[in-house]
């Protein structure tokens, strides 16, 4: 099947400027048509072609954010991982 794993950030404290990266496991034959990466409810960016990754400023100050990354394939699958810091 399709999914999507999130690879960065990997400590739960997010200040700075920090990268969101993912890796998808895709079905033979498909292909990712966009990756949406989503920080606190706010579209951030959009990917097309690899890699999937986006750069998001969380500030100087550490507060609790919400990570949600999703993707579609050419074939319509839909995958979604997300990722709660501290």
């Amino acid at each position: 099947g399709f999914s999507i794993r999130l690879t960065k950030p990997g400590d739960p404290y997010l200040f700075g400027r920090q990268a969101i990266v993912i890796e998808p496991t895709i079905p033979p034959g498909d292909g990712i048509a966009q990756v949406d990466f989503f920080v606190d409810g706010r579209l951030v960016s959009t990917e097309r072609k690899p890699p999937y990754a986006s750069a998001v400023d969380f500030g100087e100050e550490i507060k609790r954010h919400t990570i949600v990354v999703t993707a579609l394939t050419s074939g319509g699958r839909r995958a979604k991982v997300s990722f709660v810091s501290r």
